[in-house]
C-alpha cells in the first residue's frame, strides 16, 4: 500500500481515473472518491449501470462518461483486463495505474499494478489508498465508498474479517441504514421476470456431489445466477446466446475460483471473463456462445474431480 501511494503521488499533470465498462457501483464509489484523493477526475468509458446510478443519485453524486478530454496520466480502478474496457484507447496516457481486486490471468501493461484478489470490493483498497495518501474522507465519501463495499460484498455475505473492519471504519459518524436505503435497488419488473424465468428453465444436476444449476437468460445473467444459488445450488451458470454473455456464482463454502473458471470458459467466446472466488463472468462473440454451458459444466466436472479424488 505504501508502494501504490507513492506511486499515486508521483503523478505529474492530469490524471483521469477511469471504471470499466458498465460501471458497478464498487468501480465508480472508488473512481470517484480515488479522484478527489489525487485531484484528478473520475468517468466511466460508457454508461454506468442503472442501479449505480440510482445509488450514486441517493448520495448526492454523479460521474460522467469520459468525453475524450486530454490526461496525462490514467488510473484504472475496479479492473485490470484491457478487455473489461469497452474498447477504451489506452495509448493517449503517458503513465497507468492499475488498481483490482479481481482474478485474471492476463492483465493489461500498466506502469505500476495494485491487485488484491482477495479483497471482497475494490472500495477497501482506496479507503487504504487514501489513508496512505493522507487523504482525510468527508462523510459523503465514507458513504460512497462504504455503499461500495456492501454491493460487492453482497451485503457482507462474501465479507471477510478485512471487509469487516473497512466497513466499521467507514461507519465512523455517518447513518450506516442510509447507506443500506441507497444501496438497495428495488427490482426493476423486468428484472423479477428475467429471474424467474431463468429459475424455472433451469438445469439442475449433481456433479461430485454438489448441485449444479445450468440456464439462459436474456437478460440479468448475475441476478439469475445469484438466486438460483441462494434457493440452493452450490453453482450456478446462466448465458445470455444472444450477446454472448455468462455470468457465474457459487456459494461460499463449494470448492474453486469461479473467476478462474470463467477465464476459460471466455475463451469459448473468443474473449475474456475472470472475476472474484464466489462470482464471474465472461464475454465474447455471440456466434460462439452455443458450447458455452457445456463448456461449463466439463469445467466444473474437472474441478471437483480433481477437488474429491
Amino acid at each position: 500500500m505504501e508502494r501504490l501511494a507513492a506511486e499515486l503521488k508521483s503523478l505529474r499533470g492530469k490524471t483521469l481515473v477511469l471504471t470499466h465498462s458498465l460501471a458497478d457501483l464498487d468501480a465508480c464509489a472508488s473512481a470517484l472518491v480515488l479522484a478527489e484523493a489525487v485531484g484528478g477526475e473520475a468517468a466511466c468509458p460508457d454508461k454506468p449501470s442503472s442501479a449505480a446510478r440510482h445509488c450514486l443519485e441517493k448520495l448526492g453524486y454523479s460521474i460522467p462518461v469520459y468525453g475524450g478530454a486530454k490526461c496525462e496520466n490514467l488510473v484504472l480502478v475496479d479492473v485490470s483486463n484491457a478487455g473489461l474496457l469497452g474498447g477504451f484507447n489506452l495509448k493517449p496516457f503517458g503513465k497507468i495505474i492499475v488498481i483490482d481486486h479481481h482474478y485474471h490471468n492476463k492483465h493489461l501493461k500498466c506502469d505500476y499494478s495494485f491487485i488484491d484478489a482477495k479483497r471482497s470490493s475494490c472500495s477497501e483498497i482506496i479507503l487504504e489508498a487514501c489513508n496512505a495518501l493522507g487523504f482525510r474522507l468527508s462523510d459523503s465519501q465514507r458513504k460512497l465508498l462504504l455503499a461500495g463495499v456492501l454491493h460487492d460484498s453482497a451485503f457482507f455475505k462474501s465479507a471477510n474479517c478485512r471487509t469487516l473492519a473497512a466497513a466499521a471504519e467507514l461507519c465512523e459518524g455517518i447513518d450506516f441504514r442510509e447507506v443500506v436505503r441507497a444501496a438497495e435497488v428495488r427490482k426493476d419488473p423486468s428484472e423479477v421476470a428475467a429471474v424467474q424465468k431463468a429459475v424455472c428453465s433451469a438445469s439442475i444436476e449433481e456433479i461430485g456431489g454438489f448441485k449444479a444449476a445450468f440456464t439462459e437468460s436474456g437478460a440479468f445473467e448475475l441476478q439469475s445466477a445469484s438466486t438460483l444459488v441462494e434457493i440452493g445450488c452450490d453453482y450456478a451458470f446462466v448465458l445470455d446466446a444472444k450477446h454472448g454473455k455468462m455470468s457465474a456464482v457459487k456459494r461460499e463454502a463449494a470448492p474453486g475460483n469461479v473467476g478462474k473458471m470463467m477465464e476459460k470458459i471466455g475463451k469459448e467466446f473468443g474473449g475474456s471473463g475472470g472475476g472474484h472466488e464466489n462470482a464471474g463472468g465472461a464475454s465474447g462473440k455471440p456466434e460462439k456462445a452455443g458450447k458455452a454451458l457445456e463448456t461449463a459444466r466439463k469445467e466444473l466436472m474437472l474441478l471437483l474431480a480433481n477437488n474429491n479424488p
